[in-house]
C-alpha cells in the first residue's frame, strides 16, 4: 500500500507561541540547508483559525508550525517521492521531524511535547479514516517507528471520529525514545 502525501506532528510544549516567530527561524534554515530536502520559501497563514500556521515549503515536503488541531504543532509532510512500503515512509518522515525539532529546541518556544506524537496519512483514497484502515496499517507504524525510537505503543483509536477526515492516530512512545531521539539528531547536528 503507498501513499500520495503522509505527515507526522508534535504539538510544541508552549501553546502559546506565536508562530510569526518562526518565519525567520525558517527563512535561516533555508539559508543554512538545516534540514533535509530541497526548502523553497516559507508562506504565512498564521491569520487562518486552526489552519495552517506557518509554512517552510519544500520540494518533496513542507515543515510547519501548524495551527489546524487547535495548538501550535511542529509537522513535517512528506509530499513527493513517497516509498512504497508504508513502514518506510512513516520512518523518514518520522527521521525528518526529529531533525526539525533537534533545530527547534534551542527557539524559544520551539521545544516539543514528546508525548502528543500525531502520524497522519493524507490519502483518503487509500487510507480512510477507518478502524480497518487503522488494523491494517498499525504493525507497520509500530515497526516503523521502533526502528527509530525503540518501544512504542500505539493508541487504539483513531483521532477524529469522522469518515470525512484524514486517517490519523496518536501514538504513545514509551519511555525516553522520542525525547533521546531528538536530543541526538542535536548531537549530530552541532
Amino acid at each position: 500500500m503507498s501513499f500520495q502525501r503522509i505527515a507526522m506532528s508534535l504539538p510544541l510544549a508552549d501553546p502559546t507561541v506565536d508562530p510569526e516567530a518562526f518565519v525567520p527561524v525558517f527563512h535561516d534554515w533555508i539559508r543554512r540547508a538545516a534540514v533535509e530536502g530541497l526548502l523553497i520559501d516559507v508562506a504565512r497563514y498564521a491569520h487562518v483559525h486552526n489552519g495552517p500556521g506557518v509554512l517552510l515549503i519544500g520540494h518533496e515536503g513542507d515543515y510547519a508550525i501548524d495551527l489546524s488541531a487547535g495548538g501550535p504543532a511542529l509537522r513535517y509532510t512528506l509530499k513527493r517521492d513517497v516509498p512504497d512500503a508504508p513502514c518506510d515512509a512513516v520512518a523518514l518522515v518520522l527521521r525528518r521531524l526529529l531533525g526539525a525539532a533537534a533545530h527547534a529546541e534551542g527557539i524559544a518556544g520551539g521545544r516539543v511535547d514528546p508525548d502528543g506524537l500525531v502520524v497522519e496519512i493524507r490519502d483518503r483514497l487509500r487510507a480512510p479514516n477507518t478502524a480497518e484502515t487503522l488494523a491494517a496499517l498499525e504493525p507497520d507504524i509500530v515497526t516503523a517507528l521502533g526502528g527509530v525510537l525503540g518501544e512504542v505503543a500505539l493508541e487504539s483509536t483513531l483521532l477524529l471520529d469522522d469518515a470525512r477526515a484524514p486517517f490519523a492516530v496518536r501514538v504513545r512512545v514509551t519511555g525516553s525514545g522520542l525525547s533521546d531521539a531528538i536530543t541526538a539528531h542535536a548531537a549530530a547536528a552541532a
